[in-house]
Parts: C-alpha cells; sequence; structure tokens
C-alpha cells in the first residue's frame, strides 16, 4: 500500500492540518502550534505552496444564506482533442458562477458546480454553455445538491486522531436571504480569491481602516456567513486516489440516513458526502490509497446501504481547476 503523504514529514503534515483548518492562522501561532520557528514554518508554507500541495486559500460561505442553491453539472464531451477540452474548461473556471471544475475519467470528462439563484438563472449559464459549445457537448446531466453529509475534510487524512466530527448543513436556501452591502460583498470577494491576505491589503480594497475591516470579517464570521477559511489543497499529491460515488437508492428512512451521515462524518478517507436531487441521490468523495483500499471503502458504503442501494457509478478524479466559495458573479450581483 502506498505511503499517505510520502512528500510530508510529521511537523509538514501538522502545518498542513493547521492551514486546512484555519487558513488564516498567523505563522507564529502556527509555530507555537507545531513546535518550529516562525521563520521555518514561512518557509515550508511556501514550500507547500511551490510543490502545489496547497494551490490556494479561500473562505468558506454559507452561500445559500445569500439565496444560491448548488448545482453539479456532468459533461460527456465528442470529437474534443486536447485543446478543445482545454477551451471548454477555461470557460468554466473564468465564469462568474461556477464553484467548482473538476477534469474526470468514466462515463463524464468535467464536473462542474454552479451556483444559481434559481431555474431561471441555471437554465441561462446552460444555455450559453451549449450554445458556445454546441457540437462538442454530447450530453449532460445535472444533480442539484439538498444538503451536505460531511464537509470537504481530510483533516482525519493528514492527521491520525480524529477531532470533533463536524455537522452536516442544508444546501437550500432559507425562506429569508441575507442581504449584503457592498462593502461585505468586497471583503468576501477577497477572501475568497486570498483568505491568507494581510488585513491591511483587504482594508485597501474596502476603503475602510484595518480595525474596521477586522471588526466587518469578525462580524461574518459570528452571523454565520463565512463559516471558515481553508488552504485547497491538491490531494493527489499527498499521494491519494480521488473518486467519486454517485449512488442511487430507493427512499431512505431518516434513521438510516441519518447513520449514513454519521457514518460518512467518522470515516477516515470519506472527505465529502451530500444529499442529491437528480437520478443519484448521494455523492460520496473517496481518498484511497489504491485500488485494494478504494474496494474495502466502496464495500463499506454498500453494506451499510445494502437494502437500499439500486445502483451506483464511480468517477476518477484527475484534476481540479477551480475551488472557490463566494464567486465573482455573487460579488458583483
Amino acid at each position: 500500500m502506498r505511503s499517505k503523504l510520502p512528500l510530508l514529514d510529521v511537523k509538514g503534515r501538522k502545518i498542513v492540518y493547521e492551514l486546512y483548518k484555519d487558513c488564516r492562522s498567523s505563522s507564529t501561532h502556527i509555530a507555537k502550534t507545531v513546535g518550529l520557528s516562525r521563520e521555518a514554518v514561512d518557509y515550508r508554507i511556501h514550500s507547500l505552496e511551490h510543490q502545489g500541495i496547497i494551490t490556494e486559500y479561500i473562505a468558506l460561505v454559507d452561500t445559500p444564506r445569500l439565496g444560491y442553491s448548488t448545482y453539479n453539472i456532468y459533461l460527456n464531451l465528442q470529437d474534443c482533442d486536447d485543446s478543445d477540452e482545454k477551451k471548454i474548461r477555461t470557460y468554466l473556471v473564468d465564469h462568474p458562477y461556477t464553484k467548482w471544475v473538476v477534469s474526470c475519467s468514466g462515463r463524464w470528462d468535467i464536473i462542474v458546480s454552479v451556483a444559481a439563484q434559481d431555474a431561471s438563472h441555471l437554465n441561462e449559464f446552460l444555455h450559453e454553455l451549449v450554445s458556445t459549445f454546441n457540437n462538442k457537448i454530447k450530453f449532460y446531466d445535472i444533480l442539484s445538491t439538498l444538503g451536505v453529509h460531511k464537509d470537504a475534510d481530510i483533516s482525519l487524512v493528514i492527521r491520525e486522531s480524529i477531532p470533533t466530527l463536524k455537522k452536516g448543513f442544508a444546501a437550500t436556501p432559507p425562506s429569508t436571504i441575507l442581504a449584503l452591502d457592498t462593502t461585505d460583498k468586497t471583503i468576501l470577494s477577497a477572501l475568497s480569491t486570498n483568505a491568507r491576505a494581510n488585513i491591511v491589503d483587504i482594508a485597501r480594497s474596502t476603503k475602510l481602516t484595518p480595525e474596521g475591516t477586522r471588526y466587518r470579517i469578525k462580524k461574518l464570521v459570528d452571523d454565520g456567513t463565512i463559516r471558515g477559511f481553508r488552504a485547497v489543497l491538491d490531494v493527489t499529491k499527498l499521494g491519494h486516489l480521488w473518486y467519486m460515488l454517485l449512488i442511487e437508492t430507493s427512499p431512505l428512512p431518516h434513521d438510516v440516513e441519518r447513520t449514513f451521515e454519521t457514518f460518512c462524518q467518522s470515516h477516515k478517507n470519506i472527505f465529502f458526502s451530500d444529499k442529491l436531487l437528480g437520478k443519484w441521490q448521494i455523492r460520496v468523495e473517496i481518498l484511497a490509497d489504491d485500488h485494494e483500499h478504494l474496494n474495502k471503502v466502496m464495500r463499506d458504503v454498500r453494506n451499510l446501504l445494502s437494502h437500499y442501494l439500486r445502483s451506483y457509478e464511480l468517477i476518477i478524479i484527475f484534476k481540479e481547476w477551480k475551488q472557490v466559495s463566494f464567486t465573482n458573479g455573487m460579488g458583483m450581483n
């Protein structure tokens, strides 16, 4: 079985864990936690960025509270060479309402998550996409996220000890939508571009004082608009294979659904799972050491859902091109 973290020693794993848990933690705070000097921590963080293990730093925003639902669109391409596929990827990465873009294999070539305010907004996105690449998109499928069983969390992979389990949350807009002013949108946009940015640099973009900006950020955190700050990691460079499992089930009793949610939250190699509306009812993302390890995790899932499982589809994810919570379009709207 291949090593989980071939490029990182114990100190490196601890630094990655701290940045994944809260990427706005200062180098001084991380240094005290991991037992290194601040200079050594800064050097290691720069090395992690240079190696591509850390790709960016983002704020995790409760976008349903802002009136946005997340739609996951699975694209099957045709008559595409590398140049054609790159054009499609670039279009999706640059789009102001896309949150997540990955390349994969199997029946699907690209998966993109889109933030839309309603069905009309989603239809507008699809119309533009298909019109732009009409002869390159063979077919697509859409799955809407209803709720998250386990938010993307590789802390159990990085660190052997199990932290407090994170609770799931709803992913559909509430009846009362939160209205943000221009300053809050500017702050969220800045934190989505670089959540580790210096408070002075963020203040400059808002035309507030650093103290005023710090107060605004704290308020956004305290009221739950910002759920946290995270380093985005290339999990394949941590020695893992990345898979997505789409599961079709018969209607799950509430107790079975709660049991499955707890199972996902506590399973070391399931780092994301959500409840879907569409052909598939559950999505599970798995980090496996090898194919044998993947098979074991899949057996665990199948055993838990055995009485309700109808079918499933396995997707290999090769490359993540974009991950953001608060999109450019949300900042402009």
